[in-house]
């Protein structure tokens, strides 16, 4: 695991400089106690979920196979 340090306003940037178009870029947009809001920017049609929404999707999908 990559651990970075980021105050609100700072961006960190996620992809290839080659390809220009697949980077994502997070933003920390600001830190209130324990919540940090991010926002985060990439090309059109890119899945974002939660980790535990994204795991119920693969158990479904699974489930579908069997």
């Amino acid at each position: 695991m990559l651990v970075l340090t980021r105050k609100p306003e700072e961006s960190l940037l996620i992809g290839d400089e080659a390809d220009t178009t697949g980077i994502v870029t997070v933003k920390v947009l600001s830190i209130m106690g324990n919540r940090v809001k991010l926002g985060l920017t990439m090309k059109r049609g890119v899945a974002v979920h939660r980790a535990e929404v994204w795991q119920r999707i693969q158990g479904e999908s699974l489930a579908d196979k069997t």
